[in-house]
């Protein structure tokens, strides 16, 4: 999505170039279209997959909570519940 983000921008600046009544408006509104594209596409993205069943849930271990964790001060010694 990067590299089309650059196209996108580069035409916004050709049309600022070549067209300086239309092009700074014009090129705003781009910009801010790429701007939204980038933030808002992916996760709508993922849901659109995940809702159709195409996607898997994530089984990432970093999203599941860990283990009860008890420390003999004793000893310091760490030992899970």
């Amino acid at each position: 999505m990067i590299t089309q983000a650059g196209v996108a921008i580069g035409l916004a600046n050709n049309v600022a170039e070549r067209v300086p009544d239309l092009g700074t408006d014009f090129s705003s509104l781009l910009m801010a279209v790429i701007v939204l594209n980038q933030l808002a596409g992916p996760p709508l993205l993922k849901h659109a997959l995940l809702s159709i069943g195409e996607g898997k849930q994530s089984t990432n271990s970093m999203h599941k909570s860990p283990k009860p964790v008890q420390v003999d001060s004793t000893l310091g010694v760490r030992y899970s519940v």
